[in-house]
């Protein structure tokens, strides 16, 4: 292998020598070491039967000689094995060593490295699979660059392997009429191409202004090849697509494509390259939630319909117990509505100086750990540092346990049997 990239075929041998010196020593120590571990090895099979026949002239009656070769026979099997670890890292050794000397990308040398050791081989069989592989995408990309090298609205730079999409010069067209947007998707009925395929969603659409595309081009939609495909991408780019736009429009023309190099359109290098680029020069906006202000909702809590506790509804009731017990205990939603109210998950401190809950013990959590299942919630009494008592009574109604004052185990939560009033 090494001898074909970096010699060419005129330096092929049956036995190919490293061109480099400093690695054909290396190669030969390597050598040397795998055929060293290849005769201990023979010899350790040998001493195996050996043992092995020994054990069989033994009597039953000699159980101390049995068991001896059996320690002996079961520690040579780990040599054994150890010995075949190191002829195995012999084989990697001279692996690395050849693929240190070629020209192949990095992506490759370690797929070629990670291959199973084959014995007999220093490369695994299925080897030139990948060279074959890598070389037809090395054409590709070269037929890429021969096509792409003249119109600069599909390649941007000298390096197809860095291929990234530019954005328009100046910006798109913009108007409240189809015709001052330029989309085709808003063309009257009696313009607008029917769809690749059956299906009249988003991908219909995509399908359809692909096909448009490829017929203005005097191309087959199905057999385009990869430059043409990217230079419509392109061109929806430069009309201010968003990049999940174009990849919506990548999607579809795959979905009908018959396929590059055995594989779909929508995994080409250049194609996945292509919407890459994309996202990057045009990130997604991030929709956030809109900001609160927690003493305004502590402060409405505080008020009807949540107070007082007793006329308070059962659904204001569930909420506001809902939202103190997240916002204090920081549960997922399932494990909330899990907790019950039953004598045997619901215990009382003395005077209501705090309560502890547990879930019903048919819940399972959404993750299964041993500190997960079954966990007990502690509430200790909420004690406010205002002065005032007009103030202290306002802020006792925060606490998610302040249902003992109203008669808590009386109240509606016993018709459910659940905290939330879930059944």
């Amino acid at each position: 292998m090494a001898a074909l990239t970096s010699l060419g075929l005129t330096g092929v041998s049956p036995n190919p020598r490293c061109p480099r010196k400093e690695c054909a020593k290396t190669d030969r120590l390597a050598t040397r070491t795998f055929n060293a571990a290849a005769r201990a090895a023979r010899m350790g099979n040998a001493l195996a039967i050996t043992l092995a026949s020994l054990r069989k002239t033994l009597s039953r009656d000699d159980q101390d000689a049995r068991a001896l070769l059996d320690a002996a026979l079961s520690s040579h099997a780990q040599l054994t094995r150890d010995v075949g670890d190191a002829m195995g890292s012999a084989v990697l050794c001279r692996r690395q060593v050849w693929l240190a000397q070629t020209s192949l990308p990095e992506p490759i040398k370690q797929e070629l490295l990670n291959l199973p050791v084959a014995p007999g081989h220093v490369f695994h069989p299925g080897s030139q699979e990948v060279l074959d592989r890598a070389e037809r995408a090395a054409a590709s990309r070269e037929a890429v660059q021969r096509v792409c090298r003249k119109p600069a609205s599909v390649v941007s730079g000298a390096s197809v392997g860095r291929y990234r999409p530019r954005l328009p010069a100046r910006p798109p067209l913009r108007g409240n009429t189809p015709q001052a947007s330029g989309d085709r998707r808003f063309r009257p009925p009696d313009q607008r191409s029917a769809p690749y395929s059956r299906s009249r969603g988003r991908g219909g659409q995509q399908r359809g202004a692909g096909r448009d595309w490829c017929a203005g081009m005097g191309l087959e939609p199905a057999a385009c090849p990869v430059p043409q495909v990217l230079r419509f991408l392109q061109s929806e780019l430069d009309q201010g697509k968003a990049a999940s736009t174009v990849k919506v429009y990548a999607s579809a023309i795959s979905a009908f494509h018959q396929g590059v190099d055995n594989g779909p359109l929508g995994r080409h290098p250049l194609v996945c390259q292509f919407l890459k680029g994309a996202r990057r020069l045009r990130p997604g906006r991030t929709l956030r939630a809109p900001g609160w202000d927690l003493p305004t909702v502590l402060t409405s809590l505080t008020v009807g319909p949540y107070e007082p506790i007793l006329d308070a509804d059962l659904r204001s009731l569930s909420l506001k117990t809902a939202f103190l017990l997240a916002l204090c205990s920081a549960k997922r939603v399932s494990e909330l509505c899990a907790l019950s109210v039953s004598d045997d998950c619901l215990r009382w401190q003395a005077g209501g100086a705090s309560m502890s809950l547990w879930p019903n013990p048919a819940f399972l959590p959404k993750v299964l750990t041993p500190q997960s299942i079954n966990q007990v919630l502690e509430v200790t009494q909420f004690q406010p540092s205002s002065t005032s008592q007009a103030d202290q009574d306002k802020l006792l109604t925060l606490c998610p346990g302040a249902g003992n004052t109203g008669s808590f185990e009386g109240s509606l939560y016993q018709e459910y049997g659940y905290v939330l009033g879930c059944p």
